[in-house]
């Protein structure tokens, strides 16, 4: 029955290792079907490529489509522009008419009249209805160009985050691997005990459990780098998996120190798009004011009949005049639509203040955490060695003089391996603290050098 029960522990060994060594390249599901009995092929490790952080911003902000997609709707601003400065141009138009008539031309008696008619018209003064047209147009432009930038650092950051989690859970791969090593060592220890009568059955099943739990978060750690991975591809569209490589203090270091003071600078997408709309509520309420004053422009219009009694003495009609146009009454539409542009106005003012609080806020908050995070590292590192000395000296008791118990090696152990993680998180939480930092005060295009570049036709300047 004893060697039964070691050949069954040492079989679950072997499985538990051969899927220690496919962990780098397969997915939980394929981990526990790789050892499934009876199953005629191994799982085929899938190939990846390595990316420093540089690369992988680069690579999204090259490739994503949210990129083109605002791009698409800022080249569509620039034709509004142009749409809007028409009305500073002549007016031509052509177009045919039929008249019904009673009366005689020339004799006969004609009752239906087919004319040609062409038409010009040149706005010589409107109060600014085509100039507040112009500058709503430039503001939404400017919105536009401003939400091409807000795509872009939103990009930026997501593709950082994801590029900082793949890297948290490549060194927590290793670390749940060593955890498992380290357990292991104590579940065979306890497995020789045993054996030899030096220990009761229930240091066996202690450890055996703890060794299951290991490789549980071992398999649970595979799965979480696997989701993070086929992230950071969707992200930077790279032909295979990434694994990242290189370390992310180039960009990142400092970040939450060197970027600006003033959150609602001109390098926030968000504060210029809240200054665009501000703009364009000017520009409304100018236009609101203009609607209700007259405009002035020259007309002229030449006409020809189509049918032959018609064209017996007046073969062409043609006039030219000077007309000033105002609205009179429009059931209260004017002044409804001034009150309307008014508040419109105090809500894009409102809008302005709290979109740079917001900023402000954020950026306030992530270096605070940044802050905690940086005084954290040097006593988390310090706990780890001291931990790590703790470990080593219940393993001599237990073995050397007896007065550990194997209790005591196990919750070492697990304590050792649990302040290692949370060194590691420390790290990586630092770093996703640097770039929301950046984010907070519009540095991530400096950072990762994406200004003067040219994205999906658009010129990212400073």
């Amino acid at each position: 029955m004893k060697n039964l029960l070691m050949d069954r522990h040492a079989l679950a060994r072997w499985v538990a290792a051969l899927l220690v060594v496919l962990t780098n390249t397969a997915t939980a599901a394929e981990l526990a079907r790789s050892v499934t009995p009876g199953q005629q092929d191994m799982a085929v490790p899938s190939p990846t490529m390595a990316l420093e952080l540089g690369q992988a911003v680069e690579m999204a902000a090259k490739w994503h489509p949210s990129i083109r997609n605002a791009a698409g709707y800022l080249m569509e601003s620039d034709e509004a522009i142009q749409v809007a400065r028409a009305g500073y141009y002549p007016q031509l138009r052509a177009g045919l008419g039929s008249d019904w008539r009673n009366r005689a031309l020339s004799g006969y008696d004609s009752r239906s009249v087919h004319q040609l008619t062409v038409s010009a018209s040149q706005m010589l003064y409107d109060f600014g209805k085509v100039s507040s047209d112009v500058d709503r147009a430039q503001a939404d432009r400017e919105g536009s160009q401003a939400r091409v930038l807000l795509a872009i650092d939103q990009l930026v950051q997501e593709t950082a985050h994801a590029w900082i989690e793949v890297s948290r859970y490549e060194a927590l791969l290793e670390l749940a691997k060593a955890q498992r090593s380290g357990v292991g060592s104590i579940a065979d220890l306890a497995r020789e005990r045993r054996a030899k009568g030096a220990s009761p059955l229930s240091d066996e099943l202690q450890a055996q459990a703890r060794e299951e739990a290991a490789f549980a978060n071992l398999l649970e750690v595979t799965a979480q780098l696997e989701r993070w991975r086929l992230q950071l591809r969707q992200l930077t569209g790279a032909p295979r998996l990434p694994v990242t490589e290189g370390l992310a203090d180039t960009q990142l270091a400092g970040a939450c120190d060197i970027v600006g003071g003033d959150a609602g600078s001109q390098s926030v997408p968000a504060v210029l798009i809240a200054q665009a709309q501000l703009r364009a509520a000017q520009a409304d309420v100018e236009n609101a004011r203009a609607q209700s004053r007259p405009t002035l422009s020259v007309d002229g219009a030449v006409s020809r009949g189509l049918n032959a009694d018609s064209r017996i003495n007046r073969p062409y009609d043609a006039s030219i005049s000077l007309n000033v146009t105002a609205p009179l009454y429009q059931g209260g539409g004017n002044a409804a639509r001034r009150r309307a542009s008014g508040h419109s106005l105090s809500a894009a003012e409102a809008a302005l203040e709290h979109v740079r609080l917001q900023a402000s806020q954020e950026l306030t908050d992530a270096r605070s955490r940044a802050k905690g995070y940086a005084g954290r590292r040097s006593v988390l590192d310090e706990r780890t060695g001291s931990i790590e000395h703790t470990r080593d000296l219940y393993r001599q008791q237990y073995l050397d003089l007896g007065t550990r118990s194997l209790l005591d090696l196990l919750n070492a152990e697990q304590e050792f391996h649990g302040a290692r993680v949370e060194s590691v998180n420390n790290m990586l939480d630092l770093q996703r603290m640097q770039v929301d930092c950046l984010a907070a005060a519009g540095g991530l295009r400096r950072a990762f050098r994406l200004d003067g570049h040219t994205l999906a036709g658009v010129e990212l300047t400073p």
